[in-house]
This record gives structure tokens, C-alpha cells and sequence, in this order.
């Protein structure tokens, strides 16, 4: 048989060393953070750091809360929950079933002010108010997911309007509530031979209508509801001192019954 070399002792440089203590704990701590009315089906929202949010179950504690992921659905049920007593909050030993979405909080917390605002000032439009808020609100850095879809939540805040507003009449015989149109803009409510007629134009259109010298009379019937027929407009052609630039300008409208 051929002789086999020794097997060489390895060379103390290379030797690898581990650490006295090796450090198993998570280093980032997991923040959790309760918010208020930022939900339609639940008056408090659980959000912790990782970007994962829960809700409350009821009834689940005697002492203390039982918070569970908002991911159920019929796609997905995500059972991953958090025990809260007192102020310390433990995770459940079940992992969510789904990825975290970082800057979720901020998302619904910008959905909140917009509707609130949205609900504190009925004349400034849905997009305008969106604008304003995102910009107060958001930061370059934010991660996507901190912004909301601008069309989604301009239809949702004119929704959240909508359940404010006065109900749409059936009738003739209703109670108009001037507080829901804009200052200076209603002038008279006309009633005639069991018709009513709602007329409307500012002070500016007025005085623009007063000025033309020539006009366009125009009636639509697609955009108004019962219990009124159309909505007859009054048009005016405007331009400057030379006689160019005509424009025609809407300076007068009238809900009509007839």
C-alpha cells in the first residue's frame, strides 16, 4: 500500500473564535401605536413599527385586549394577533401570512384628515383638499405605500359629504336649506301656478349678464333629478375692448320644475 500523509495540524491564524455572548434578541424593538376613528368598522386601529395593523376583538379579555391582524377576508385570513395588558404588547407566536406595508399608518391617517376636512369645508373641492393635506402631510422619503390613491380617496370624501347632506327632495313641497350653497350664489325661489323654480347666479355673473350684448339661452335635462324638469342656463359672450377673444360664459342657472 502507498504511504498517506498526515493530516497537518491547523494553523492557530486561522483558527476562527466566536464571541463570549452571542446576542439573540431581535436588536429593533416593535413600537405599537393605537389610533382612533381611522376605521368605518372599528373605532381603534393597533399599528405596530413593522407596518402590520390590528384590530380589536371584543370580548376576547377579561383583563386586557386580544388584537388580530385586519387581513381577513375571503382571500386571506391572516390569524396573527397581539396580546395587549396594560400598556405591553406581545406578539402571538403565529407569523403573518402576508407582507408588512410600511407607511400604512401615514396612509390612513391622510385619509382621515381629508375627510375631516372634507366634511368641515363642503365648498372647496375633493382634489383641492387632497393636495393640501398630502402636502402638509407627506415627506419625499415616505415609502409609496403612505399615499393614497388621489381618485379613490376624492370619491370617498365625497362620499363621507354626501351622508351629511340634507335628503334629496321627492317633491316640490321641500324646505330648502340655503347653508348647503355657497354665499351670494341662490337669489330667488320662485313659485308659479303650482311650479317652483330655483334661480341662481353671484353678484360677478350678474354684472356680466347686465353687460352682454349678445346671449345663449340653454336648457339640460340629464343632469338634474326629480322632482325638478331642467336646468335652463343663461350664457353670456364675453370678450375684450377689440371685440376678440369671445368667449361664452355661463351667468345665470335655474332648477325648473316645467
Amino acid at each position: 500500500t502507498e504511504p498517506t500523509e498526515a493530516p497537518r495540524p491547523p494553523r492557530p491564524d486561522i483558527i476562527p473564535t466566536l464571541p463570549d455572548h452571542i446576542d439573540t434578541e431581535i436588536s429593533d424593538e416593535i413600537t405599537y401605536e393605537i389610533i382612533e376613528g381611522v376605521s368605518q368598522r372599528s373605532s381603534k386601529i393597533l399599528f405596530d413599527s413593522l407596518g402590520f395593523r390590528y384590530t380589536i376583538k371584543s370580548g376576547a379579555r377579561k383583563n386586557g385586549n386580544l388584537w388580530r391582524c385586519c387581513i381577513r377576508n375571503k382571500a386571506m385570513v391572516c390569524k396573527a394577533t397581539v396580546e395587549q395588558i396594560g400598556d405591553v404588547f406581545t406578539r402571538s407566536m403565529t407569523n403573518h401570512i402576508h407582507p408588512a406595508e410600511p407607511g400604512i399608518k401615514t396612509k390612513i391617517q391622510v385619509t382621515k384628515k381629508v375627510h375631516q376636512k372634507a366634511k368641515e369645508n363642503i365648498f372647496q373641492s375633493a382634489p383641492a383638499i387632497i393636495e393640501e393635506v398630502m402636502l402638509a402631510e407627506l415627506r419625499p422619503e415616505d415609502p409609496a405605500s403612505s399615499r393614497p390613491n388621489p381618485s379613490n380617496l376624492a370619491r370617498s370624501s365625497n362620499y363621507q359629504r354626501q351622508k351629511e347632506r340634507p335628503a334629496e327632495p321627492t317633491d316640490l313641497d321641500f324646505e330648502l336649506d340655503v347653508n348647503w350653497i355657497p354665499a351670494d350664489f341662490f337669489r330667488k325661489d320662485i313659485v308659479v301656478e303650482g311650479a317652483r323654480h330655483l334661480f341662481f347666479a353671484t353678484v360677478l355673473q350678474l354684472q356680466l349678464l347686465a353687460a352682454a350684448t349678445s346671449i345663449f339661452l340653454d336648457g339640460t335635462f340629464k343632469v338634474i333629478r326629480e322632482p325638478f324638469y331642467q336646468l335652463f342656463s343663461i350664457h353670456a359672450f364675453l370678450g375684450d375692448h377689440n371685440g376678440d377673444n369671445v368667449k361664452q360664459v355661463p351667468v345665470a342657472f335655474f332648477f325648473m320644475s316645467r
